[in-house]
This record gives structure tokens, C-alpha cells and sequence, in this order.
């Protein structure tokens, strides 16, 4: 009898993971628009940054209070975190975009963009959890995959690079390795809906300034088509995506959830394909299938390996904390098991 009681016990924790990819996965694909959309827009990035994050984070509002949610940002040992969590959110926002205007898009996104690397090396320091050798094959393939994407850009763009767009570069991608695993680590504590909305105006705060900077230098005012794009972003890929993606994260590895980031700047020209008639080259293709083949290791293989025990699990939070205990302790600690 136990052990059925186990095998439902692993069932359960499995179709929990499960549930984490497809999330995970589609709050990628959906952040992925972004590009595409901006690109049709005439107003300042940062101008369009505030106005999908206020409106998504409006969108997130009700559900934070009905929720009762407000009470676990503010707990003296979280609210700190929360802090560092929206700074390390939209620093590593605008340094990407400085990266991109000191060098090559093809140098910023590959820098950008080895952020899983740091993931993997530190999650067993900071976080205790393991990462399995499943998870670094499943990396190498796809750090070969995005230099498959970007670096035949170095040989057909004329190459500006300056020093503090490669320093741009490498901040912004240790900021979004940090962000990752502080976000796996409040997953502990704090509930999916307060995670999003806290991030979301976080982001628009940290981000208004240099809007209004902007365009008090004369930048254009943002036109009638440019608020039905901030507005499509900031429901579908911000106030969505942003959701599965938290919701996400406490339900699988973070080495995977980082993996799995490299499926925007896949699907980014295939949408782009569409939305602005780019077609995307060869090496695009080949690089897009390498990362989805290390995408289909981490979710594949390397769950039936915690199936079967070999690995650690991931337990989902849910949409709030843990029953029984203040926010954050579930049997004195975290809610991994």
C-alpha cells in the first residue's frame, strides 16, 4: 500500500512538472513578440517598456487584491528581495538595449544570452539544487545553437564594438542570471500573482525616468499605432507571459527554466517572418533546431531521470504559499522535497 501511495505521490509531482514546461514554454514563445512588434512601432523603447508593464501590472491589480497577496511583499525578510528582484529585472532590461547600440546584435545577444551558464554553475551554491549532467549537455547544445543563430553576423554587418558595450553586455546577462535565481528562490515564499504584479511595476517604475528623459530631449510621442502595440504587448506577451513564466518557475528546475529561454530568440524570426516579412536564413533554422532539441532533453529526458529518483525534484508553489507555516516554510524550510 505504501507503494502505490508513492507512485501516486510521483505521478502527481511528474504531471505538476509537465504542467511547468508547458508554461514555461509558452510564456517564451509569447515573450518572443516583442521583438517583431516593437520593431513596427516609432516611439522610444523605453516609452513602450512603461506602457506594456503599467499595463500589464493594471491587468494584475485586482487579482493581486483579491488574492490578499500584498501582505507576503511586504514581510521584513521579503520585501528586500522583492526590491533587488524588479532592480535586477529592468537593470537587465536597459543594459541589453545599451549592449545593442555599443556592438553587433549578433555580439549582445550571444553575451546576452550566456546567462544560463551562470544559472547552472551557481543554483547548487545558492539554491541547492543540483544541476544534472543531463542539464549541461542539454546547455552546451544550446549555447551551440544560439552561436549558430548570431555569429554569422559578425561576417555579414559591419562590426561596431566599443568597451562599454561589451560591459553592457556581460551586466546585463549576470543580471538576468541573478534575476533567475532569485525568482526560482521567492517562488519559495511568494504567490505567482504577487511575483508578476510586483515585477511588472517594478519594471515600469525603475524604466519611467529614462522614458521621461527621453522625450524631454525631443524623442517622439508615442502615436496612435504605437499604443495599440504597447497595449497588445502588455497583455499578451507581458501580463501572460510574465505570469506562466513565475508560475513556471517554481514548478521545474531553474537550470531547465534558463534552457528553455533560448526559445525566444528562435521564435522571434519565425513571428518576425510573419509580422515584418524577414525571412529568417538557414543558420537561423539550424541553430532554432539545436535549442529545441536541448529544450526536449531538459523536459524529456532529464524529468523521467527525477521520475525514477535519479535527480532531485521541483515542487510548484502554486498561486500562493504553502498551507500551514508563515510564507515561505513548508516543514520548517523551502518547499522542495
Amino acid at each position: 500500500m505504501p507503494r502505490e501511495g508513492g507512485e501516486l505521490s510521483t505521478e502527481r509531482r511528474l504531471g505538476t512538472e509537465r504542467a511547468g514546461y508547458l508554461m514555461v514554454t509558452a510564456g517564451f514563445l509569447l515573450v518572443a513578440f516583442t521583438g517583431p512588434l516593437v520593431r513596427l512601432a516609432t516611439a522610444p523603447e523605453s516609452v513602450l517598456i512603461v506602457i506594456r508593464m503599467a499595463s500589464a501590472a493594471l491587468i494584475f491589480t485586482p487579482l493581486l487584491l483579491r488574492a490578499g497577496s500584498v501582505r507576503q511583499l511586504v514581510q521584513p525578510r521579503i520585501f528586500p528581495l522583492i526590491l533587488l528582484f524588479g532592480a535586477l529585472s529592468a537593470g537587465g532590461m536597459l543594459l541589453f538595449f545599451i549592449a545593442l547600440r555599443g556592438t553587433s546584435v549578433a555580439i549582445a545577444m550571444f553575451l546576452f544570452f550566456t546567462s544560463p551558464v551562470y544559472v547552472a554553475v551557481l543554483a547548487p551554491r545558492t539554491l541547492g539544487e543540483p544541476t544534472s549532467k543531463c542539464a549541461y549537455g542539454a546547455l552546451g547544445i544550446a549555447l551551440a545553437g544560439m552561436a549558430t543563430i548570431v555569429l554569422p553576423g559578425l561576417f555579414s554587418e559591419t562590426l561596431t564594438v566599443t568597451a562599454w558595450g561589451l560591459i553592457a553586455a556581460v551586466l546585463a546577462s549576470l543580471m538576468l542570471g541573478f534575476y533567475t535565481l532569485l525568482l526560482r528562490r521567492l517562488t519559495r515564499s511568494v504567490g505567482s500573482i504577487a511575483l508578476t504584479w510586483v515585477e511588472l511595476t517594478l519594471d515600469a517604475v525603475f524604466v519611467l525616468p529614462l522614458a521621461v528623459v527621453q522625450l524631454a530631449l525631443g524623442a517622439a510621442l508615442p502615436a496612435g499605432r504605437d499604443w495599440v502595440i504597447a497595449l497588445a504587448l502588455g497583455v499578451g506577451a507581458t501580463a501572460l507571459a510574465y505570469f506562466l513564466l513565475i508560475e513556471g518557475a517554481g514548478r521545474i528546475p531553474v537550470q531547465h527554466w534558463a534552457i528553455l529561454s533560448y526559445l525566444s530568440p528562435v521564435a522571434g524570426p519565425i513571428y518576425a517572418l510573419f509580422i515584418l516579412g524577414e525571412r529568417p536564413s538557414a543558420w537561423t533554422v539550424l541553430g532554432g533546431a539545436l535549442i529545441v532539441a536541448a529544450g526536449v532533453m531538459v523536459a524529456v529526458f532529464d524529468t523521467r531521470r527525477r521520475g525514477l529518483g535519479v535527480a532531485p525534484p521541483a515542487v510548484a508553489p502554486g498561486l500562493a504559499p504553502p498551507a500551514g507555516g508563515g510564507p515561505g516554510e513548508q516543514n520548517g524550510e523551502d518547499d522542495r522535497s
